[in-house]
């Protein structure tokens, strides 16, 4: 089988009416809407007169410049919901809360100092401020200037800052008091702000320069390959996701809880449709802080009805307690691997609201696909990729960008009003991921999502994982995705992941599987055996308690090759644990990490822990030793032997 990520020998450079440019197989003809630019050529021919004809893709495209787009804008969003709903709340954190008529206000003060500092439409803006009202005032006065608007986390630092503010071009940076000193030291245009509830009450702002739907509104950072780029999102993206009837509707009486770094696509989701809906955004801690307090105890206090999270996470909160999510009622999963067993938990749970799973990018706006649980349990295997929201388009395409039949697998493409602008600053990687879409006659371009997919002969879709895991091992060709479907399939796991280790005749297939009680190597080797004769034995099978998950609650890649790693040095070198804590911990790392054989010199983090796993640890310690374990005391005592020391200095210490 060829893989999907091959191209074809030949294409050539076009550009559509809107001053875009990206590539097509030279063997066809080419969509309406673009015309052919340059010969004929090798696709690195054609990437290389690309970045020399395409300085910035991030541009306000030609033809939108004389045109107007269908559609209104965010501004347009937020000025019916502040009349309709003046009087009632609009954001609140921990501090502080603001009504829509008292966000208006404030935004469009704000709004009115950056117009006066030289700020406009298509300028970019960077807020470097923590979650909470103080950032979602930022936001709308940003927008209310025209610019576009870059979160960044203040808690980044040095170079990192300064690398994806310098990358967003922005004009300006928006900071408190405490940020804005360091960043003028790095060299950057700021504008102290000290908060949205010191501006004057009353707007002394008025839309000069009108905002248009085709304007840019925000830059998201999506991953790339080995690095992120900084993706344009425009106004009328950002409205489609905001009022998109195909996901769950919110009522002015909801309460969204708003736990995603703003840095991500999820952020918008949760931001837009609640402001577009007059419900209330509560500003919550982290999912990582939210496990420590309990979610049911969290939710409840703060009476919040809509929740987005990455699937590992939610399978992190029912694992403590299965009716976490019962005061909700609505709930997403977005942005990862959502496993069987974790929907069945929730849908056996007193969880009686809608649940829905996401398929996300930064690049199609966040949501491009949704699958609704209700009804769902119990049905085996992975869970089905959904269908696409109102107004996109999902095709599965060959290298030549045509349909693969019934059965076949190829690339996971997505169209429609929801797909941005393109990278800003990086010509080669946006013709490369926004190709013309074969199916339009209009100039309009597809994303190319980057997962591999079968089409199903019922019209669905599995998925199988990135395009470059089709990979050859021991002479066969391997959908490590695949792999984990048939897994999921058997009624003793509960979850699986499966990776291709080495490379080249030294490939071979690893497994890491969570079973729903207990089961041995053998026995997923003999499973497989059996029921996907024609997958190579896998050379590493590790049994897990949990997949492990990184910082924002997704699948972490570099910890399944470590639990794989750690677990062939287990095999060679094992030093017991000696004292009664180090017995006790070696236990409870077994149970939380899935770990087997945990020894004394077994570190936490090389054994696939994460800062999730160690709130486990720290509440486990707490109930079962009476002892206050901090994060901080795992971090520098990650050894088992150095925390076990810890934990009996704590308690002879008396610290309860």
């Amino acid at each position: 089988m060829v893989s999907p990520s091959a191209s074809s020998d030949m294409f050539r450079t076009v550009v559509n009416t809107r001053g875009q440019f990206s590539f097509w197989p030279a063997s066809r003809e080419m969509p309406t809407g673009w015309s052919g630019f340059g010969p004929a050529g090798p696709q690195a021919q054609c990437l290389d007169e690309i970045e020399r004809a395409w300085p910035d893709p991030a541009a306000f495209p030609t033809a939108d410049r004389d045109g107007t787009a269908d559609g209104g804008t965010l501004l347009d969003l937020f000025a019916h919901s502040a009349a309709e709903h003046a009087v009632r709340g609009a954001v609140r954190d921990h501090r502080s809360a603001l009504t829509y008529q008292e966000l208006d206000d404030r935004s469009s003060a704000l709004a009115a100092r950056l117009l006066a500092a030289g700020v406009g439409v298509e300028d970019r803006v960077a807020c470097c401020m923590a979650r909470g009202v103080d950032l979602v005032v930022a936001i709308l006065g940003i927008l209310k200037s025209g610019a576009a608007f870059l979160a960044v986390d203040p808690r980044r630092v040095g170079q990192q800052l300064d690398s994806l503010i310098q990358r967003s071009e922005a004009k300006l940076v928006l900071a408190g008091e405490r940020e804005a000193e360091r960043l003028r030291g790095a060299g950057h245009p700021v504008l102290e702000w000290t908060g949205g509830l010191t501006e004057p009450a009353a707007a002394t702002w008025s839309e000069s320069a009108p905002v248009r739907p085709e304007n840019a509104a925000c830059l998201i950072f999506a991953p790339a390959a080995d690095h992120f780029e900084a993706v344009l999102i425009e106004h009328r993206n950002l409205v489609h996701l905001a009022s998109n009837p195909a996901l769950p509707a919110l009522l002015p009486t909801d309460r969204t809880g708003q736990v995603t770094d703003p840095g991500r696509a999820a952020f918008h989701l949760e931001l837009w449709r609640t402001l577009a809906a007059g419900a209330e955004l509560v500003v919550l801690p982290s999912p990582a802080d939210l496990l420590d307090s309990g979610f049911r105890r969290e939710l409840r206090r703060h009476a919040i009805t809509v929740l987005t999270l990455p699937g590992p996470a939610l399978g992190l909160a029912v694992a403590e307690d299965r009716d976490a999510l019962a005061p909700l009622r609505v709930l997403h999963a977005g942005g990862d691997v959502l496993g069987p067993a974790v929907r069945d938990d929730i849908c056996a749970s007193s969880f009686g609201g809608e649940f829905r799973n996401l398929y996300c990018f930064a690049e199609t706006t966040a949501a491009c696909a949704s699958h609704s649980m209700t009804g769902d349990q119990g049905i085996s295997g992975s869970l089905p990729l959904g269908g696409p929201v109102q107004e996109a388009r999902l095709y599965v395409l060959d290298p030549e960008l045509r349909p693969v039949p019934a059965g076949g697998t190829g690339e996971l493409y997505v169209a429609g009003a929801g797909v941005g602008r393109g990278y800003q600053g990086a010509a080669r990687s946006t013709a490369q991921r926004f190709r013309p879409d074969p199916f339009a006659a209009d100039g309009a371009r597809i994303f190319a999502t980057g997962d591999l997919v079968r089409a199903r002969a019922d019209g669905g879709l599995d998925l199988l994982g990135p395009v470059g895991r089709l990979t050859e091992v021991q002479g066969l060709q391997v959908a490590p995705g695949d792999v984990e479907r048939v897994l999921c399939g058997w009624d003793r796991v509960r979850d699986a992941a499966v990776l291709v280790v080495g490379s080249g005749d030294g490939a071979r297939l690893a497994v890491l599987a969570v079973p729903k009680d207990t089961l041995s190597a053998q026995e997923v080797r003999d499973f497989l055996a059996t029921e996907a004769a024609d997958v190579p034995v896998p050379e590493s099978v590790v049994v897990l308690t949990e997949i492990p998950v990184n910082e924002d609650g997704e699948r972490d890649r570099p910890g399944l090759e470590t639990a794989v790693a750690q677990s062939r040095r287990q095999e060679a070198e094992w030093l017991p644990p000696d004292t009664v804590t180090e017995t006790y911990l070696a236990d409870l790392w077994e149970e939380l990490l899935g770990a087997r054989n945990v020894g004394a010199h077994d570190d936490f983090f090389a054994l696939g822990g994460q800062s999730l796993v160690a709130f486990r640890v720290q509440l486990r310690i707490g109930k079962d030793l009476g002892v206050r374990v901090g994060l901080g005391d795992i971090v520098e005592s990650s050894r088992l032997r150095d925390l076990a020391r810890t934990v009996d200095r704590l308690r002879a210490g008396g610290i309860a």
